[in-house]
C-alpha cells in the first residue's frame, strides 16, 4: 500500500496470474468502485512477490533472492536495482539516515553485514557495519534453534536497533558503534499470547476510514484481491 503523489488517495499494488497463468500486476485505489487497473509486470518476474514492498522516497522496493525489483508509484513502472553483494535468503530492506540500506544475516545467524545506498542516482551501495549478534545470551533465554530465529533492523535516534524474534521472545540489541559492532542485548521481551511476524507491520493511524466496504460483490473483496 501506498499513498498517491498528490495526496488524499492510497492505493494498492496487486498480484496474481492471469488466465494465461502469467503474472498480472494490477492497482486499485482504497474506497473506489472501480475495479482494479492492470499495469505492465515486472520483466524476469515469473512468480507473485512472497513478502510486502517497502515504502521508500516515492517507490516500492522488494527483493526477489537475486535482484530488487523497484516499483514507482508516480509512472506505475517497475525496474531493477543490483545488490551490493551476493544475498542470502534472509536479506532484508529498511531505511537508514534518509538512505535505502539493506542488511543481511549469516554464519549460522550469528552475525549480520549492513549496506547502504549512499547515491540513488549512480545505485551505489556502500559498506556501513559488521555486526556480531549477541546470540549466546538470547539463546540461554528461549531454547530456540538457530533455524527459527528471525531478525529485523529499525532506525532509532539516528541508529539502529535489531530486533530479534526467537521462539515467543523479542529481544533488542544495540546495532551502534562504528564498522564493526559487537551487538549488545539492551531488553527482552516475552510475547507468547501475542501473535509477530517481521516481515509486516501495522500502522493502525494510516487512514482514518473503513478500508474495503463489507458490501456482496464488491471488486476488492474477491480472489485474487483478498
Amino acid at each position: 500500500m501506498y499513498p498517491t503523489a498528490a495526496g488524499g488517495e492510497y492505493r494498492l499494488l496487486l498480484s496474481g496470474f492471469d488466465d494465461g497463468d502469467q503474472l498480472a500486476m494490477y492497482v486499485f485505489t482504497i474506497g473506489s468502485a472501480q475495479p482494479p487497473r492492470r499495469i505492465p509486470s515486472p520483466i524476469g518476474c515469473p512468480e507473485p512477490p512472497d513478502r510486502p514492498g517497502f515504502l521508500f522516497k516515492g517507490s516500492l522496493y522488494r527483493h526477489t533472492g537475486s535482484e530488487i525489483v523497484v516499483f514507482d508509484t508516480t509512472n506505475e513502472s517497475f525496474r531493477h536495482i543490483r545488490f551490493p553483494y551476493f544475498p542470502g535468503c534472509t536479506a532484508q530492506l529498511f531505511e537508514t539516515g534518509g538512505m535505502l540500506g539493506i542488511f543481511d544475516y549469516r554464519d549460522q545467524k550469528t552475525s549480520m553485514y549492513i549496506f547502504a545506498m549512499q547515491n540513488q542516482q549512480s545505485e551505489q551501495w556502500n559498506f556501513e557495519s559488521f555486526v556480531r549478534l549477541s546470540v549466546a545470551e538470547t539463546r540461554q533465554h528461549c531454547q530456540c534453534p538457530d533455524h527459527r530465529e528471525s531478525v529485523t533492523v529499525v532506525p532509532r535516534d539516528g541508529g539502529l536497533l535489531i530486533l530479534l524474534k526467537c521462539g515467543a521472545w523479542l529481544f533488542q540489541v544495540d546495532g551502534d558503534g562504528g564498522v564493526i559492532v559487537h551487538g549488545k542485548l539492551i531488553a527482552s521481551f516475552r510475547y507468547s499470547d501475542i501473535t509477530m511476524s517481521s516481515h509486516y507491520l501495522l500502522k493502525q493511524t494510516l487512514v482514518q476510514h473503513t478500508f474495503f466496504p463489507t458490501l456482496e460483490g464488491y471488486v476488492a473483496n474477491a480472489l485474487p484481491f483478498i
